[in-house]
């Protein structure tokens, strides 16, 4: 799994820099003293809902994540029945019990509702929701997902599959005046040996409170997605209409391919509403589907289970590396970090500028017109900073650094 080397360090904050952007960051890898439990409701058990708490590399899962005014509430939620059906779990990796991972394993139908007014139906959710979040306009996370071999036995038998979320996005909720969502899911065409693939739709609300109709619906056919193997996602989202909205998810296979599977430019809030005021709530880690595919999986005796990994969650509108990434395949490198007291930095390209902000987003340390090189950091403190690193293309980096 990959690790940060960071221990003891809360490095989650609210960054603004340059137009007041604001910036946020966490992750975890489920390690440390990280613990699912079930969530506790006025100092009762509520089996519906799940809590992740404690440290894992310097990130707390409620300090820098839950209780976060810049996030909102995270909670992992069931909806209805309780973890005999529906389990999300912490639990060492099946076939590498050195790391650990969150499980999610729907074992029957534990959810009933109405359709169409007449129509009783059943299904199943395990989804980390990440709620009440300040209206973000633009936000990235990434995290890797192994899905179990068992899924096989969809691909074996031969009705098509399009209900099988795997991230879900809200940009106005489902009982608001002008509703909207994006989901990404698992996809299999009619046919006994058909592939899964990834598929993405934006939808507004129908007039029956169980339709939702197609603003935009992509799939796509060149990747097949593997079962039995990690694969990294890294889901990218910007609140815009036709012109300016995007939403891309791209996939890192276990030979390390990128392969970009969804790339849309379209709206990724409701067509109508004049006024978009960004994504409250949306659901990162996500196993949702029907009641007749979680019976035909224990008809089975096959396990409708994912396994997550490696969570990082971030808000800018450039991608942060991670402190151990010290060479990109663009010919860009740094180092040490953790620094004492000089950053050496190189680049096959010329540099514009490269500045050091602290966790405030006040700018401590700039410096520009340079390939490569080096900036003393003698002078700050201990701590967590920022560094951003411009090229003359208009292309960034921004990395964390920890100061010793």
């Amino acid at each position: 799994m990959y690790k940060l080397a960071l221990s003891g360090l809360g490095v989650l904050c609210a960054l603004s820099v340059y137009s007041q952007t604001p910036f946020f960051y966490f992750e975890s890898g489920f390690e440390g003293t990280s613990e699912l439990t079930q969530y506790v409701l006025n100092g009762n058990p509520n089996l519906n809902n799940a809590d992740i708490t404690g440290e894992d590399n310097g990130y707390d899962w409620e300090l820098d994540l839950d209780d976060n005014p810049n996030v909102g509430s995270f909670r992992i939620f069931y909806e209805e029945g309780d973890t005999s059906r529906s389990i999300a779990s912490i639990i060492p990796e099946p076939g590498n019990p050195s790391n650990h991972v969150l499980s999610y394993d729907i074992k029957l139908p534990h959810i009933t509702y109405s359709f169409n007014g007449e129509d009783t139906l059943d299904k199943g959710r395990i989804q980390v929701g990440i709620n009440g979040n300040p209206n973000w306009h633009e936000f990235h996370f990434r995290e890797r997902l192994y899905i179990h071999p068992d899924f096989v036995e969809l691909v074996d038998q031969p009705l098509p599959i399009s209900w099988l979320t795997i991230q879900e996005f809200w940009n106005n909720a489902a009982a608001s005046t002008l509703p909207f969502r994006v989901t990404v899911n698992l996809r299999k065409a009619s046919g006994t040996g058909s592939d899964f693939y990834l598929g993405s739709h934006g939808q507004t609300r129908g007039t029956d409170p169980g339709d939702w109709d197609d603003v935009w619906d992509t799939v796509d056919v060149t990747f097949p997605l593997p079962f039995g193997e990690w694969f990294t996602l890294e889901t990218h989202f910007v609140e815009g209409d036709s012109l300016t909205g995007a939403f891309t998810v791209t996939l890192t296979d276990a030979q390390n391919n990128v392969h970009n599977l969804i790339d849309i430019s379209d709206f990724t809030h409701h067509p109508n509403d004049t006024a978009p005021d960004g994504v409250t709530n949306f659901n990162p880690m996500k196993l949702y589907t029907s009641g007749t595919l979680i019976d035909y999986m224990d008809s089975v005796d096959a396990c409708l289970c994912l396994y997550w990994d490696d969570f990082t969650l971030w808000t800018d509108t450039t991608t942060v590396t991670d402190l151990t990434e010290a060479q990109n395949n663009d010919g860009w490198s740094y180092y040490p970090n953790p620094v004492s007291s000089t950053l050496t930095f190189n680049s096959s390209r010329k540099l514009e500028s490269v500045e050091v902000f602290n966790l405030l987003g006040e700018r401590l340390v700039t410096t520009s017109n340079l390939t490569s090189g080096s900036l003393d950091l003698s002078m700050l403190p201990s701590g967590i900073y920022f560094a951003r690193f411009v090229f003359v293309d208009q292309k960034e980096r921004t990395i964390k650094l920890v100061k010793k």
